[in-house]
């Protein structure tokens, strides 16, 4: 399911929580909901991207959205594309949510981007749970950015990851 006009409020205090937003480029350039709004409208219109809700349950309740993925821009002339997601409901951190998200994002991104034939990612080297869920689905580590990001008072590198499909 993809967020729309009545997740922005959601979505934007997640991106400017401290706590949420530690690995994510987004906390230099904090968005207001009005600009959230327009973003989240303009990936859902481009067919070059997916944008989709990622929804965690407890005790029961109605399904919450708890964090979103984003695979694009797709390139339509090497078939590849980036994703990236974020949970931020913190209660869903540790669960094995990103891990699962990222194995069900895999198979839409198959179904919808036909021919798609590599998906990379990058995530801070500090950013375990991100690099565990990745690898644990069958991303490699294909470069390191030393040095490459601030990470509070100090330099981080980044890592890319990568997995590639055959043609069928």
């Amino acid at each position: 399911m993809n967020p729309d006009d009545r997740d922005v409020e959601r979505i934007t205090d997640w991106l400017n929580d401290n706590l949420v937003n530690r690995f994510l480029e987004v906390r230099f350039n904090r968005p207001s909901k009005d600009e959230q709004k327009a973003q989240i409208l303009k990936w859902n219109l481009d067919p070059d991207y997916l944008y989709l809700g990622i929804f965690g349950q407890i005790d029961g309740r109605e399904p919450e959205l708890i964090g979103t993925l984003k695979f694009g821009p797709y390139n339509r002339n090497h078939h590849t594309g980036e994703l990236g997601l974020v949970i931020g409901d913190t209660k869903y951190w540790g669960l094995g949510i990103a891990s699962r998200s990222i194995y069900q994002a895999e198979r839409i991104i198959m179904k919808e981007f036909k021919g798609v034939r590599k998906i990379t990612a990058g995530a801070y080297s500090e950013n375990l749970g991100s690099l565990r869920a990745f690898s644990k689905n069958g991303f490699k580590v294909e470069g390191i950015l030393e040095n490459q990001v601030v990470d509070g008072l100090k330099r981080s590198s980044v890592v890319i990851l990568g997995k590639s499909f055959d043609a069928k």
